[in-house]
This record gives structure tokens, sequence and C-alpha cells, in this order.
């Protein structure tokens, strides 16, 4: 498969992955949005994004958990469970494993003083992320 062919597959798993990253998209799921065979998914994501799907899927999630955290008043438990996280203590550890601090940390240090974090709004739509 070339490589142009296989980047336009992968294309809608992207955009799919940046308006869905909250659900539970399994390899299988990935694979048929992909239009691939699992097998043939897994290697050719791990060559295009450089990474396995489910740290790809992590990444996501946590980029958009640490935008919520910087701008929003949001608890941190509804922020993982906004991002795909049901365990805010799992998040906890993939956020410190990714940031080197707590969610808590990152929010208190991710804005100065005084500054108000904007309100949440109703329909929070995931920031797109280059893999």
């Amino acid at each position: 498969m070339n490589g142009y062919l296989l980047c336009n597959q992968l294309q809608k798993l992207f955009y799919y992955t940046s308006r869905n990253s909250a659900e539970k998209i399994s390899v299988e799921q990935a694979a048929a949005i992909a239009g691939m065979s699992r097998n043939s998914f897994l290697r050719a994501f791990k060559a295009v994004a450089g990474m396995t799907w489910v740290d790809y899927l992590n990444h996501v999630r946590l980029i958009e958990g640490a935008h919520l955290l910087k701008e929003t008043s949001l608890p941190i438990a509804e922020i993982a469970a906004r991002v795909g996280y049901a365990d805010q203590s799992y998040f906890d550890r993939r956020f410190k494993e990714r940031f080197g601090q707590t969610p808590l940390c990152f929010r208190r240090t991710a804005l100065p003083s005084g500054h108000r974090r904007a309100k949440v709004w109703p329909i929070l739509e995931p920031q797109t992320s280059k893999p």
C-alpha cells in the first residue's frame, strides 16, 4: 500500500478520534474506520503515527485534559470522565507520566494567579492534535 493511500485511510480515523476521543474506541473499531484489517492497521498506524493506537488515543485524551484544566474550572474527576477516563486516579497517573506533574499541580501552575478561568460551555469540542 502506498504512503499517500495509507495516510488518506488513517486521516479518517484521526478526524474521527479528534471528535470522539472520549469514547471507547477499540483497535477493531479503529481498523474498521480506517478500512483495514486489524493486523494491517496496527502496522500502518505505528508506521505513520510513530506510536501505537492505544498510545495515540491516550495522547489525544491527555492533551484535551490539559486544555480543560487550563481553560475551565471543572472538577478534575469530571475532566477525566469527559476525556474518556472512568477512573480519576488512572487519569492522574497517566497525566503525571505525560506532563511530569499531577492534574492539580498542572492546573495551579498553568495560569498566573488572579487569572479567571473561562466558564464551562455546554458542548466541548476536542482539540485536534497532530499525531
